[in-house]
């Protein structure tokens, strides 16, 4: 998977391409994101071109959560879709990890 990556005040900003991440593709982005999550304490996950994920897809961002934890940093959620603030809505994925509205908003609260 071809991920967006800049750095911005220090903070890693990756932009997941695509329109969906679930079952055919979570395993592609883990594999592209975890490098990054392992050089980097500060990353945000820039959802805006994403519309839908499923149950994997979700499970790719708890993913990404834990590994930031284990080695000392953070990571955010920013700028989900409508689609996508319906599934994190089901499951409550606010409880466990921080999703803003925009990326400046989520630098902010790095």
């Amino acid at each position: 998977m071809n991920l967006t990556v800049e750095t911005i005040d220090g903070a890693v900003v990756v932009t997941i391409p695509g329109r969906f991440l679930n079952a055919s593709n979570h395993e592609d982005f883990m594999a592209s994101v975890t490098p990054i999550l392992e050089k980097n304490k500060k990353v945000v996950l820039d959802l805006h071109q994403l519309e839908s994920l499923d149950s994997s897809g979700l499970g790719a961002f708890a993913f990404c959560m834990r590994k930031m934890r284990d080695s000392g940093g953070k990571v955010v959620l920013c700028s989900p879709t409508p689609g996508v603030k319906t599934a994190f809505g089901l499951v409550h994925i606010n409880r466990i990890m921080d999703v803003h509205e925009t990326r400046e908003e989520a630098l902010e609260n790095l």
